[in-house]
């Protein structure tokens, strides 16, 4: 009797340790006020979407509740970006775009842009896993870090490097890096302090920790293939028929053996680690079907999803065949499925204005209407009419003072020193504020735009000016256009 009285009790004890949230493995569980979301990141628009039938045509970040069908935006309007990443809990989310990074720390809702004006052109945005303010930016200007969410970013070490297009965060030591540059691969043990190079020397694309191992890497190069290392980076193997030109590499979470490369030529894919691969087929793939972004849905192993240069492709047989659901024809940079916090927007507190772009008093509410940049130019209007020169301002006011006609040559001036070393990279960052810094005017009404190239380099009378400094002719910065 006492026997069976004790077997009972284990068995009650092993049943309710089962439905206790608390044992090991109910971290597979969502997070608190989370639901499931598609997440995109998209550089460009350039058309219509299937059917022809008029759609959103703004780019961004943008989130999907249905599985890709409908998508809406996460952020500022008509922003290219190239990379989001969204925290375990779902809250924290990090966009790598033109202007620097996007980041929100309630799941999309609000918004600050981080970064100023040293941060830009942002490839790779990468979240700590660890540290949610803690975070790691790839631009075309090197790697920079930040750990305060933003505030402050710091370009860390002595860089053997300078384009960099995908970082990756050891779990096991996160203080550990490895950095995807145009010169090779390299990695850093001591966050950010020091650097050396470990194969395989070629343009680095993307890079991944498989989940079986620390110490496995899978890297996708430009030309060079897919290659893998079992040693941390001391030796590595070139893995053939996984593709050329391998943009994006991912892994699937529930079944851990199927590679997925997002390739320029299509999609490919291993189910057995990389010992064989195929290659995804489709009657909507056109001579611009270059992937980027790769998504596995959580509830269907079989259904994959992927961001493209001409739209969102869905595989519904673990990638073999593809099919262009109904999205905007935007170049897709990333793709990803995540519990995303839908809970109450975090109220934050006004920056102060402060003359200083790395701290921009600029800041992004849930509205996401045209009038938007209308609206954030204001919050700087009122404190226009105590405006002095000595006094620190930021971008937002900036941008008020210009639209109010207020900003003398003294003010100009006070821009012209403090945003001349980023050069060309703010062209695209900041478009308003850089072509008033250097022109002092309007652009010309009488713009002809033939579809081709820049309408003002054709333009003499807006080309040709006076020197402010010397008096002697001179000729304004017609370079306007972005790089990718």
């Amino acid at each position: 009797m006492k026997s069976a009285r004790l077997l009972l009790l284990l068995l009650t004890i092993l049943i309710l340790s089962f439905n206790s949230p608390d044992v090991l493995g109910a971290g597979n569980a969502a997070p608190p006020d989370t639901e499931p979301r598609l997440v995109e990141a998209l550089v460009f628009y350039r058309g219509y979407n299937v059917g022809g039938s008029s759609v959103d045509r703004t780019n961004g970040p943008k989130m999907s509740a249905d599985r890709g069908k409908t998508w809406t935006g996460m952020a500022w309007i008509d922003l290219k970006c190239f990379s989001i990443d969204v925290s375990s809990d779902g809250r924290w989310v990090y966009v790598g775009a033109g202007p620097g990074v996007f980041v929100s720390s309630d799941g999309g809702q609000n918004w600050r842009l981080t970064g100023g004006t040293a941060v830009n052109e942002v490839l790779d945005a990468v979240i700590d896993p660890v540290n949610p303010q803690k975070a790691w930016a790839a631009t075309a200007y090197g790697l920079f870090k930040t750990d305060d969410a933003g505030k402050t970013w710091v370009k860390p070490g002595n860089q053997p490097f300078g384009y960099v297009s995908s970082v990756c965060i050891d779990r096991s030591d996160t203080d550990m890096v490895l950095v995807g540059s145009e010169v090779g691969l390299f990695i850093t043990e001591d966050d950010g302090e020091t650097y050396r190079k470990i194969g395989p020397d070629a343009i680095i694309r993307s890079i991944l920790q498989d989940s079986r191992g620390n110490d496995r890497f899978w890297v996708g190069t430009d030309g060079n293939g897919l290659w893998i290392t079992n040693d941390g980076g001391k030796s590595w193997k070139h893995v053939p028929d996984a593709g050329e030109i391998v943009n994006r590499v991912k892994q699937h979470p529930k079944n851990p053996a199927w590679i997925f490369c997002g390739c320029d030529d299509g999609v490919r894919f291993s189910l057995d680690s990389g010992l064989s691969w195929n290659k995804g087929t489709s009657k909507d793939f056109g001579v611009d079907s270059a992937f980027y972004g790769i998504a596995f849905d959580p509830e269907d192993d079989k259904r994959i999803y992927a961001g493209c240069r001409d739209g969102f492709y869905v595989s519904k047989d673990s990638g073999f065949t593809w099919k262009l659901v109904g999205q905007q024809q935007g170049v897709i940079q990333d793709v990803d499925y995540v519990n995303l916090y839908v809970g109450p927007p975090e109220l934050l507190p006004k920056e102060s204005a402060v003359f200083d772009f790395g701290e921009p008093d600029f800041e992004y509410t849930s509205d996401r209407s045209d009038d938007g940049f209308e609206e954030r130019a204001q919050i700087g209007r009122e404190i226009i009419a105590g405006y002095e020169v000595k006094e620190k301002i930021g971008l937002t006011t900036a941008v008020a003072i210009i639209k109010e006609g207020k900003a003398d040559d003294r003010f100009y001036d006070a821009l012209r020193n403090t945003l001349s070393e980023p050069g060309h990279a703010m062209f695209w960052s900041m478009p308003a504020i850089m072509l008033y810094m250097y022109c002092k005017d309007d652009l010309p009404e009488d713009i002809e735009f033939e579809g081709i190239g820049s309408p003002i380099k054709r333009m003499d009378s807006f080309i040709q000016t006076t020197c402010p400094d010397c008096g002697g002719a001179a000729e304004r910065e017609t370079d306007t256009f972005d790089t990718f």
